[in-house]
């Protein structure tokens, strides 16, 4: 098709600069973490890089149907001079779509004659929530219940078929995962690490069968693994389709469906994530991490209506590292208003999960490294400046990860809305069980008030984001609650005050409230509660105005020039000729 551009260069120019287009480093081939590696461990780093590159490939198939052409197209304006082109290919590049929010909620179209569809490239182009349901009713009084389960799994594409709708499994549709399996099996072979040779073994087989069992085991052996030098994760989350989680918000639809015991799974975007384990990092991660999600698992609220994640049956099912990246690729490094500081992973609704395995939370040192800390000082009254401590963001964030295993195991049913009740009930298990946190020993008094005011603050944000948004529109509903309830208060010059006391019995409050709404799973219910805080304020929108004036940052990207080493034929060709620097192995490189 042709490709209409919709920035101007003046627009181009402003968000590819300096001060609006936000940079994130990786490493370097340069440093002392890739420097100490030995020749090997070099060669399966870049295997793994490799690998994630390919996945790269396959995410932009399923982000969008136009997303192929439209890079050939960017690539042939360049080589005439097209300075419009050249500036959006950079902002295609970081945000990985034609469509993205920026930092201050607006929705930046790169294309003219394209609209964001409502799934990525899950489903159809041209298929519309109603259409959809209208088919799967179809479909089920013709009794097509194989083809309805095949089609609503977490790991197929949908396409039409006649006048229905058929399930391609992600392993079918996109050759590149095969591509992406050839490099993890080069990986493994000249892997020095058991445990991480053992998951890409089962990665490989997981990519090559559509048989879940392989991504079991592999999601099994993922969550163990902490001691090594090197880590790679085939990352896959459900924040991307509002399609399927549209079936929650259709009762007579949904009932159908329970009936007939099908289950409905929204679809994972594919990421990849390379890096190398931090020791310091992850050291006060294993002492601190477990001990946190001890006393959540202890505290969530009524455990006696339903059965969560046991973490802590005397196996050792939850670990904590902290990586130096290499790379993001796919869903993983899309820049898009933010990028992704931390993980919980596998999701619950993962079969690993499912049979009692484990959980791992990965961290990113460089992304925290390099967040902007703002000017938040002006945004602080200025006796409680003594408590702004940004390092107690990353404790924060450590309690926000090791809460998401607890509580209701199941929240599909809530539709467009589960992501932001999960991700609301995860900020809350930074602030409700603080004071438990402190009988504990893990955090004093003092710590704890750090935590509120950093995080607190910096939850405020530039302007009104859409609900697209999950993480950001649940730290509305939390700023908004405390707000109502008087445990924080903006004054005329949009400095924030916080009742430290109020802020954990509020916290407390609506932790409950999350955990009623995730066993209610009425998705009417959670629409109605997040209308009632997600509300753009005059209180917001003064505090706003000041982030405004001081941060001129609306995305970014990410710096990757190690894996661009790695990739390149610069290293393959230092590997043939025995080039490449390391520790001496016992095994030669396997080209």
């Amino acid at each position: 098709m042709d490709f209409e551009l919709n920035l101007s260069l003046e627009e181009l120019n402003k968000r590819t600069s300096k001060e609006c287009f936000e940079k994130n480093d990786f490493l370097n081939e340069s440093d002392t973490e890739f420097k100490e590696l030995s020749v090997n461990e070099k060669n399966t780093l870049a295997h793994l890089a490799r690998a994630s590159m390919f996945v790269e490939k396959a995410y932009y198939k399923m982000e969008n149907s136009h997303n192929i052409e439209f890079q050939k197209f960017l690539k042939e304006e360049i080589s005439k001079g097209n300075e419009q082109a050249k500036l959006t290919k950079i902002l295609f590049d970081a945000q990985k779509s034609m469509f993205s929010a920026d930092r201050e909620g607006n929705h930046i179209r790169l294309v003219k004659n394209l609209t964001q569809p409502v799934s990525m490239n899950f489903y159809p182009e041209d298929l519309t929530i109603p259409e959809f349901h209208s088919i799967i009713n179809k479909m089920l009084d013709e009794k097509k219940v194989e083809d309805i389960k095949n089609m609503l799994t977490q790991h197929s594409m949908v396409v039409r078929d006649g006048k229905f709708l058929k399930g391609i499994e992600y392993n079918d549709y996109f050759t590149e995962l095969k591509d992406c399996a050839n490099e993890l099996e080069q990986a493994s072979k000249t892997c020095e690490d058991p445990e991480l040779k053992k998951y890409l073994t089962y990665q490989v087989s997981a990519l090559r069968n559509n048989n879940l069992e392989y991504d079991c085991l592999a999601d099994l052996q993922w969550a163990k693994f902490k001691n090594g030098k090197i880590d790679f994760t085939l990352t896959r989350e459900s924040y991307d389709d509002q399609m399927t989680e549209s079936i929650g918000e259709n009762f007579s639809l949904a009932e159908r469906l329970k009936n007939l015991n099908i289950e409905y799974t929204s679809k994972d975007t594919l990421g990849a994530r390379v890096g190398l384990i931090n020791k310091e990092g992850t050291n006060f991660l294993q002492l601190t991490a477990k001990n946190i999600a001890q006393v959540i698992y202890e505290n969530m609220p009524f455990q006696d209506r339903y059965e969560q994640n046991n973490l802590f049956d005397g196996k050792d099912k939850l670990s904590s590292i902290e990586l130096d990246l290499v790379c993001l690729t796919g869903g993983e490094g899309c820049y898009q208003a933010g990028i992704v500081l931390a993980q919980s992973l596998p999701n619950n609704d993962k079969l690993a999960i499912k049979r009692g395995g484990g959980k791992r939370n990965v961290y990113h040192k460089q992304i925290r490294d390099s967040k902007q800390k703002y000017f938040v000082e002006k945004l602080v009254v200025p006796e409680l400046k003594k408590y702004l401590n940004y390092e107690s963001k990353h404790w924060q964030t450590i309690c926000h990860e090791n809460t998401h295993p607890f509580g209701p195991k199941e929240n599909t049913f809530l539709g467009s809305y589960n992501s932001i009740i999960e991700e609301n009930k995860a900020d809350l298990g930074a602030f409700a069980f603080l004071p438990e946190m402190v009988k504990a020993k893990i955090f004093n008094n003092g710590q704890c008030k750090q935590i509120l005011l950093s995080t607190i603050v910096t939850n405020f944000v530039k302007s009104k984001p859409s609900l697209q948004e999950p993480h950001v529109v649940e730290r509305i509903m939390i700023t908004n609650k405390m707000i109502e309830n008087k445990a924080i208060s903006v004054n005329e010059k949009a400095q924030i005050s916080v009742d430290f006391k109020k802020a954990i019995e509020v916290s407390k409050d609506m932790m409950k409230e999350i955990v009623e709404l995730q066993l209610s799973k009425s998705s009417e219910k959670a629409k109605a509660y997040v209308e009632k805080y997600f509300v753009w304020t005059e209180k917001l929108e003064r505090v706003a105005k000041v982030i405004r004036e001081n941060s001129k940052i609306l995305n970014g990207t990410i710096n990757e020039p190690l894996k661009d080493y790695l990739i390149s034929p610069k290293f393959e060709l230092e590997c043939s000729q025995k080039k490449v620097c390391g520790k001496k192995d016992n095994n030669q490189i396997s080209k």
